[in-house]
């Protein structure tokens, strides 16, 4: 299934995601999860400093997301994916892929969440239409992903392509 292999940040996320699902009252792990997973770890790259001001601001909608207790025998529980967390994490590879890099990171699977607009993730942002963009954006400032080409340099390879074609 996957060409690459995973980074050990993302590694860490997925397992502090088990635990964010069960404190909030989940019986399995949604995009949602591995998000406020990978905020609450605050690794370098993550996504915290663009969802939250503050530990306050994170902590508030942690609580806002409690459903209740965790689950019964919750210690032993082993938490299914839902589709659609499983699908970012299937579609990270394809991340990886454009942007050029050997090992699937926590961006990836936020990158490929924010391109399905039916992703939970997503859902958190309704009010920010370019959401792919704009973390495309954050993860480059933040130094996670590379800068794309400039523009200038291929609008001046493509005219000279079309200059060498009329000839």
């Amino acid at each position: 299934m996957y060409t690459a292999a995973f980074s050990s940040e993302i590694k860490e996320i997925i397992k502090a995601s088990r635990d964010i699902a069960l404190e909030t009252g989940y019986d399995y792990i949604s995009t949602i999860h591995l998000f406020l997973a990978d905020c609450r770890l605050n690794l370098p790259g993550s996504i915290r400093k663009y969802a939250f001001k503050d530990d306050d601001q994170l902590n508030q909608f942690i609580a806002s997301s409690k459903i209740g207790d965790p689950p019964h025998g919750y210690q032993q529980l082993t938490l299914p994916l839902t589709k659609e967390a499983e699908d970012a994490i299937n579609h990270a590879e394809g991340q990886r892929i454009n942007h050029k890099q050997q090992l699937i990171k926590p961006c990836h699977i936020f990158l490929a969440a924010a391109a399905d607009t039916t992703s939970l993730f997503t859902a958190c942002y309704p009010d920010e239409p370019n959401l792919y963009d704009s973390l495309c954006l954050y993860y480059t400032e933040e130094g996670v992903l590379k800068p794309e080409p400039r523009k200038a340099k291929q609008n001046f390879f493509s005219r000279l392509f079309k200059g060498l074609l009329k000839k």
